[in-house]
């Protein structure tokens, strides 16, 4: 297993990863969070949550955009798959795997297993993976500058054995909503 450090300011109650400030949150906390948004906002909270999430990776204080651009407009789909799942793994969502990654299309197809948004879910008739599912759109909309979003299609909390995300462009999203495709 590996280690990361952690640093802790005690006068200020702080702790930093990586040299950023960080909070410390079970994995099991944030499906409680997500469970309770859900309770009180309703539907919306997928949503706000997705769209949270896709917001943070693609901006400029996300981590996974300075590795992303850094590497500028011709990265390679091995150099954005290493990325993005390090970032996965070293945050603590889960183990990730790229198991397509068409850029002419633009496609990626990722698996997760230990995902830390269906921790604490006992059994859902939907995919709970929203803010993974945000973190995959925004990652890629920055590798791309296409916007891109994502969709879950199996989910561990739905009794399925790994979680399962496709990325794909906004209009084929748009289309396959509508019953386009």
């Amino acid at each position: 297993m590996d280690k990361i450090e952690l640093d802790h300011d005690k006068e200020k109650g702080e702790a930093f990863a990586y040299e950023n400030s960080v909070l410390i949150l079970s994995r099991g906390n944030l499906a409680y969070l997500q469970r309770e948004f859900e309770k009180i906002i309703g539907p919306a909270a997928t949503y706000l949550i997705y769209d949270s999430a896709r917001m943070y990776a693609q901006s400029s204080g996300s981590n996974i955009k300075g590795d992303i651009t850094r590497l500028g407009p011709d990265i390679s789909k091995e150099d954005l798959g290493k990325i993005l799942m390090d970032h996965f793994s070293e945050h603590g969502y889960g183990r990730g795997e790229i198991t397509e990654m068409d850029l002419s299309v633009p496609q990626v197809r990722i698996k997760v297993t230990n995902s830390a948004n269906t921790m604490g879910y006992k059994e859902s008739e939907k995919p709970v993976c929203h803010f993974i599912r945000g973190i995959f759109a925004g990652a890629v909309t920055v590798a791309l500058d296409r916007s891109m979003h994502c969709a879950e299609t199996k989910c561990t909390a739905k009794g399925d054995s790994q979680c399962e995300f496709e990325i794909i462009t906004a209009e084929e999203m748009e289309k396959r909503r509508l019953g386009e495709v």
